[in-house]
């Protein structure tokens, strides 16, 4: 498992990885938004081979566990706000579905919902 600022957004690659590797369908849940942002081109790869892979996306606008180590050193935030204002547009533009919920009871139907389109692939 990778750890440290070194390894930000390595969970879509690895979730492409696996998913080719696998002899049977799949899930994945995974990402922080600044993360994923490290590695979102990625996503054109897993939609032009029809991947079947669910991201649960984080929302903390921007990179998240630097900022938490950057409280806990007691130094003020540099270059921790960054990150996309749309990811469901970022995700049709990569020809993928993209939904956004606020519910733990709509994630879980999200979720149920992205699974089951994967398996049908």
């Amino acid at each position: 498992m990778p750890l440290g600022f070194g390894t930000l957004g390595p969970a879509l690659p690895m979730a492409i990885g696996a998913q080719i590797a696998a002899t049977r369908a799949t899930r994945r849940v995974s990402g922080r938004d600044g993360g994923l942002l490290f590695t979102v081109a990625e996503l054109a790869t897993a939609a032009a081979l029809g991947l079947p892979i669910a991201i649960v996306l984080w929302h903390n606008r921007g990179y998240g566990e630097i900022r938490d180590s950057m409280d806990r050193a007691g130094v003020p935030h540099l270059g921790t706000d960054a990150s996309a204002h749309d990811f469901q547009a970022v995700a049709r533009g990569f020809g993928c579905d993209g939904v956004r919920v606020s519910t733990i009871e709509q994630v879980a139907a999200a979720l149920g919902d992205a699974f089951g389109a994967a398996a049908r692939r």
